[in-house]
């Protein structure tokens, strides 16, 4: 049976959310960069939008690039909680793993927000987020001691999923045509996953994720498409 992460992982999404200003400004920099992208104007819209003052931004975030990290991870989160109940009676790390990585591909496809953020932070942040690497630490190294991955440091492991992963988010933000099914089998290929297998795991059909109404990828999905009306 795969070992699966720790129900603490709860608590560390818990401590983040304990801070009610704090996630109106990070639920106001969602909605600003979905209706209007990542402009000069950021801060005060954001402050603006969360009826807060430019120095009550500051006590919480010391600029732009904090801000758009604390919102990427927030999304992650949503996404991965969603992606956990799904994987969870998978006994198989590498099944597990292809399932997941595919739901957030899918998940950056149809909420292209998760791609936005991602891709902004994700190739500039040195580490994987903390919930990515918490529970895909636990999941790589279940798969290295089951031989289902090739034996490496879980580290090295997933820094080459997270580069993958923020890879592919950069193309979905720039339009660039990417396989989803190609770019989970050639991740699988990195872990030590046989060509053939990584093809037929990458291949299995997967529902795609649907985010409650009231989650910030759907919020922030509503406010992208008002937007883009608007501007149309």
């Amino acid at each position: 049976m795969t070992q699966r992460p720790s129900p603490d992982h709860r608590s560390l999404v818990g401590a983040r959310r304990s801070d009610r200003t704090r996630q109106r400004l990070i639920r106001a920099a969602i909605l600003v960069v979905a209706r209007r992208g990542i402009g000069p104007s950021l801060i005060d819209d954001v402050a603006r939008e969360a009826n807060v003052s430019r120095g009550t931004f500051y006590n919480h975030f010391q600029g732009i690039p904090d801000l758009l990290e604390a919102a990427d991870q927030t999304l992650a989160d949503e996404v991965i909680q969603l992606i956990l109940g799904r994987i969870a009676p998978i006994s198989d790390p590498a099944v597990a793993c292809a399932t997941g990585l595919g739901l957030f591909l899918m998940a950056a496809r149809d909420y292209p927000l998760v791609a936005q953020f991602s891709a902004q932070v994700g190739l500039s942040k040195p580490e994987p987020l903390d919930l990515v690497q918490e529970v895909g630490a636990a999941l790589l190294e279940c798969g290295v001691k089951t031989g289902r991955f090739i034996a490496m440091p879980v580290p090295l492991a997933l820094g080459l999923v997270s580069w993958g992963m923020a890879m592919a988010m950069q193309h979905q933000v720039e339009g660039t045509a990417f396989d989803i099914p190609v770019t989970i089998a050639a991740l699988l290929r990195l872990l030590g996953v046989p060509p053939a297998e990584a093809a037929l795991l990458a291949a299995r059909p997967v529902e795609p994720l649907r985010a409650p109404a009231n989650a910030l990828m759907a919020l922030g999905q509503n406010a992208l498409q008002l937007g883009t009306a608007a501007n149309s």
